[in-house]
């Protein structure tokens, strides 16, 4: 019997980012640390027209999208799965002065 939650858009626990590659991703800028003030967060329906910025796949109209931004920044997409991999790895790293 089918499992009702696993539709095209459900992304199993073993498709999450690996912690390391988050922070490296942080480390090098190509991701900024989310948990502060400055971001502003959203959730919604995928549009299935964003690649997540953390995974780098496209986020299906299935999946849950997060809009990410911070001050003037453009919002960048991710999948909520890896949307908190990125917070956690955010919020376990030292703030680093602006």
């Amino acid at each position: 019997m089918p499992d009702g939650r696993r539709g095209r858009g459900f992304q199993p626990a073993t498709a999450m980012p690996p912690p390391e590659a988050v922070g490296v991703m942080l480390a090098s800028g190509a991701l900024f640390p989310i948990g502060g003030r400055q971001v502003v967060v959203y959730a919604r329906t995928g549009t299935g027209e964003s690649a997540c910025a953390v995974c780098q796949r496209p986020i299906g109209r299935s999946d849950i999208e997060y809009d990410v931004a911070r001050g003037e920044d453009e919002p960048v997409a991710c999948h909520l799965h890896c949307f908190t991999v990125w917070r956690a790895e955010s919020l376990a790293r030292p703030l680093q002065p602006s």
